[in-house]
Parts: structure tokens; sequence; C-alpha cells
């Protein structure tokens, strides 16, 4: 009995020192991991994470019904902005009569909170026999209209017109344009009643 004391005693300091050691390790690991998740966070509040997808699709209701959908073959999101920017955005645009206005387009941006949009250049435009072409599209969401602007061109059954700008009210489907304006009538007689009138140019 008296020698297992002994052995006791002898390799005690030892074991204690060991068990320190691992103590010591196991502390040190413990707190170098809390500082490196602590610094993660830190780093994650200070810098504004961007988010990059590809094929991506978009949509925003209004009152019940969906205002505009889109699709894009790419999409970056900048947190700090809140704009969504695409490639080669197709977006339709719903009116309020169960029509559609597609919108075809090379790049764009898009802001989530507020509906509104802007596409460039390139802007093709198709509503049913209607066409438009434009070098840039800014779509407001508060009145529901569509602002294209840049060698403006809408193409209609009895019309076909050229503007610098032009306004499209997707609630009403009516069109304005301004700033030097350009129209060609199909089919309407010209107000002189002369026989083979078909077509009348307006600047």
């Amino acid at each position: 009995m008296g020698a297992v004391a002994v052995a006791v005693r002898r390799w005690l300091p030892w074991a204690l020192l060991a068990l320190a050691g691992l103590a010591a390790v196991g502390g040190w690991s413990l707190y170098q991991s809390y500082r490196a998740l602590d610094r993660a966070a830190q780093l994650l509040e200070e810098v504004d994470v961007d988010v990059s997808l590809r094929g991506v699709e978009l949509s925003r209701g209004l009152d019940g019904r969906t205002e505009w959908r889109l699709k894009a073959d790419a999409a970056h999101y900048a947190q700090d902005t809140g704009i969504v920017a695409v490639d080669n955005p197709r977006i339709v645009y719903y009116l309020g009569d169960g029509t559609s206005v597609a919108v075809n387009a090379t790049s764009g941006e898009v802001n989530q909170a507020s509906g509104d949009a802007s596409l460039w250049p390139d802007v093709d435009i198709a509503s049913g026999p209607s066409r438009a072409r434009a070098e840039r599209l800014d779509y407001r969401s508060a009145d529901r209209s569509i602002v294209l602007t840049g060698a403006v061109r809408l193409w209609r059954d009895d019309m076909e017109l050229e503007a610098p700008r032009a306004v499209l009210n997707l609630e009403t489907n009516g069109v304005e344009a301004d700033g030097g304006v350009r129209s060609v009538l199909r089919g309407v007689a010209a107000p002189t009643g002369k026989a083979g009138a078909k077509d009348k140019d307006k600047e």
C-alpha cells in the first residue's frame, strides 16, 4: 500500500502539469475562436454584401394584381442602394384591361422598393399590333407610365410616330409625344378631301 502511495505522489505533479497544459491550450483555442468569430461579425457589418445571380425572375404586385414580371439572364443586387442591375432584361407590364406590354433591352436597373425601372439601350416594346423602339425606357410605378427617350419610334395600325421623347400611360393606353414630333397617319383622308391622299406627314 505504501508503494502505491509513493507512486501516486511521484506522478501527481506531472499529471497536474499535463492537465494544466491541456487546459491552457484549450482555453487559448477557445479564445482564438471567439476572436475569429467576432472579427468576422465586424467585417460583415463593415462591408456591404452584394449578391449576383443568373437566370433570375422578379415580379411586383399592386392592389392584388401583378404590376410587372421580369426575367433576366443575370442580376446583381447592391445592398447599399437596393438596386438590382439586370442583363438582357425582359419585362412584361400588365395593363388594367387585361392586355400587356412586353419590353426587351440590353441592360437595366430595377428598384425593388419603389417598383421603378430603367432599361437601355436598344429598347424594343410590343403590345398587340403596336410596336415601339427607343434608346432608353424609364418606368414610373407611381403613375404607371413608361417614358421613352432617344430616337423614339412608335408603330400602330394607323400611325407611325417619331419623337425624341414619348410617354405611354399604362392605365389609359394613351401616348403623348413632344419635342419635334413627326407622325404619319395611314388610311386617313387628307383635310382637303383630295382623292388618293392616304398618308399625312406632320412636323
